[in-house]
């Protein structure tokens, strides 16, 4: 015995004169409508429980510097110490929003280096720890786990 596949055809449907009757179009309102108002309420949520580039962000274990998760990335791939990372980074004073770095502009490109080396910042290797393929974070990084209190001589 052969099976046979149903399919609704909605179009067919209507050529046939089907239209829902009243009844069914106000529960698919009320539906839509509640759907619409949980959908908002939960946006609302998200945005009151995002930091803001102001406030601390989450807490790295051991040290000061503290991220920001901007976009979500691949969840099983993760920079663990010795791997090879490469990215873009734009590095801003806080107090004054001075950009002081950026690979965007720099002609040698995206930045590559080794996670858990000791070659780079202490804030930026710990911030880039965890991190996963894709993802896009703000490292908050104070001084002391920076490049100190006074910077680089350049700036």
């Amino acid at each position: 015995a052969k099976r046979q596949k149903a399919e609704l055809d909605f179009a067919a449907l209507k050529r046939i004169g089907y239209a829902a009757d009243d009844d069914e179009k106000e529960e698919r309102a009320a539906a839509v409508a509640s759907l619409q108002s949980s959908f908002s309420h939960l946006q609302d949520v998200a945005k009151a429980n995002v930091p803001s580039g102001s406030e601390l962000g989450l807490a790295i274990s051991g040290f000061d510097t503290t991220y920001v998760v901007l976009k979500e990335g691949d969840p099983v791939r993760i920079v663990s110490e010795g791997c090879k990372v490469i990215v873009h980074a734009i590095g801003v004073i806080k107090r004054s929003g001075k950009v002081f770095w950026s690979t965007k502009k720099d002609p040698r490109g995206p930045h590559l280096f080794l996670s858990g080396s000791g070659k780079k910042v202490v804030g930026w290797e710990q911030g880039c720890m965890g991190m996963r393929i894709g993802e896009t974070r703000r490292l908050i990084i104070p001084s002391h786990e920076g490049y100190g209190a006074s910077g680089l001589a350049e700036w």
